[in-house]
């Protein structure tokens, strides 16, 4: 490297919507900026996010233009900069980085792997392989479920390693809000992967239990997606619209997190669920289905409950224990808080990045 105390870092993602791997792109990209010459490129400049960066720190490049004219400023950039580290997310901006990277003379390209499933497009699929085994020094994931599923399928074991996601914890420890009413919110895109219908479901169930009780509940899906009007035609369906309310999740969520007092997730299919991380930095309990990594943030029976994929009978009678009792709310929740504290902060996750890159 022509810079060994200061190596010129360049990170690349589609855009800055409102998503996981987005977020974290933005995350590491601001904290290894504190210490390296770092550049987060978003191909598109688009994206709530857009409104939480400062581009006067000049830490950002938006190339413009149609796609090719992207593509050959992404490369002039790459070749200036002489960039010796190169981490894309998601699979176009893995093929495009790692061809580009290449072609530019950047000394070590990673393409990263953000979810717990194989891509259902076989041409991109394949061609994410190859540059996995004929251009990128190495795999980055953030569970070690896709490590497994992406092994099996053929990426070399290796070259593939696992950095879990990481969240700020500024939110101090609460001890939660306790209206009269006990909200429970699941936060996630309207789409199947994240099994709303199991969800509501639970929720039907929970309703014709307490129905003669004299506890008040409610449930709120903050998200956005395709699949909203079928799911308000579901919870119609179970005559719930009294109960269930599906929130805008493109504005301040936070509001959400704040005035809740259970989190819910039951994903079908999950890598490291940021949103669970976030609902334990705000000290809520989990019940949560065991899908991809979700095991290393719930500890059954201590910070919540892990249930398994579309059992909504275990996760109602979760929801029961956790809505009957303020004191185990309160006592999960604070476990929730600490293990994110403890386990899953920036400056662990940082350092597991310094310690790959051998920065």
């Amino acid at each position: 490297m022509n810079k060994i105390l200061k190596p010129k870092i360049v990170l690349f993602i589609r855009s800055l919507n409102l998503g996981g791997s987005e977020k974290q792109s933005l995350l590491l990209t601001e904290e290894l900026n504190k210490t390296y010459d770092t550049t987060l490129i978003v191909f598109y400049k688009e994206g709530n996010l857009l409104e939480h960066i400062d581009e006067t720190k000049k830490m950002f490049f938006f190339p413009n233009g149609n796609f090719f004219k992207k593509s050959l400023q992404i490369y002039i950039f790459l070749k200036k900069n002489k960039t010796n580290i190169m981490i894309n997310y998601l699979p176009l901006n893995n093929i495009l980085g790692a061809i580009l990277g290449k072609l530019a003379g950047v000394d070590k390209i990673y393409i990263g792997i953000r979810g717990a499933k194989l891509k259902a497009n076989y041409f991109k699929r394949r061609f994410q392989y190859y540059i996995s085994r004929k251009i990128a020094h190495g795999t980055i994931s953030n569970s070690f479920k896709a490590k497994e599923i992406h092994t099996n399928y053929g990426y070399e074991t290796s070259k593939f390693y696992t950095i879990h996601n990481a969240i700020y914890t500024l939110n101090k420890y609460r001890k939660g809000n306790e209206s009269e009413v006990v909200n429970i919110i699941s936060v996630g895109r309207f789409v199947n992967e994240k099994d709303y219908h199991t969800a509501i479901k639970s929720m039907s169930v929970l309703n014709e239990i307490l129905k003669d009780k004299s506890i008040k509940w409610k449930y709120t899906i903050i998200g956005y997606g395709n699949l909203k009007e079928e799911l308000a035609i579901t919870i119609k369906k179970y005559g719930l619209e009294a109960k269930i309310e599906l929130a805008d999740g493109r504005v301040n969520v936070d509001q959400y997190y704040k005035s809740a007092n259970i989190y819910l997730s039951t994903s079908m299919h999950e890598g490291m669920s940021n949103t669970i991380m976030e609902a334990m930095s705000f000290s809520l309990p989990i019940i949560a289905t065991s899908a991809g990594d979700t095991q290393y943030l719930v500890a059954h029976q201590k910070n919540g409950f892990l249930c398994e994929i579309g059992d909504f009978n275990s996760i109602t009678k979760a929801l029961l224990e956790l809505i009957k009792s303020k004191e185990l709310r309160k006592n999960m929740g604070l476990k929730s808080y600490n293990k994110i504290i403890e386990e899953f902060s920036v400056q662990k996750m940082v350092s597991n990045y310094e310690s790959l890159l051998n920065l």
